[in-house]
């Protein structure tokens, strides 16, 4: 059994070039994930009811009436319900009461 003395500068050297690479590797896969990531815009996104619900910080009853009475629509994929994140920002716009300046 080798202790660390006994190890000498070429093979941390060695150690060093391999961790490099696996580094490199590492951040390439990442960069890659990214990239994908982001070839989708996030307005045509879909979410799921949970994260819908999330989003606008409401409840699961309130989004499925929302959806019954057509003040946000979705997509059916499935037996699932998605929305997209413009759609749910437009409602949200469109529901955005102005607060009154003060009497002050």
């Amino acid at each position: 059994m080798n202790t660390e003395n006994e190890y000498t500068e070429e093979f941390w050297k060695e150690q060093i070039s391999l961790l490099r690479t696996q580094l490199q590797n590492l951040e390439n896969s990442v960069a890659q994930l990214l990239e994908q990531n982001n070839l989708i815009p996030e307005k045509d996104k879909y979410l799921d009811i949970t994260s819908a619900c999330h989003f606008l910080g409401i409840g699961r009853n309130t989004i499925y009436a929302l959806m019954r009475e057509g003040k946000i629509s979705y997509t059916i994929l499935g037996r699932q319900r998605r929305m997209l994140i413009s759609e749910l920002k437009r409602y949200a716009k469109a529901n955005l009461i102005h607060s009154k300046k003060s009497l002050v």
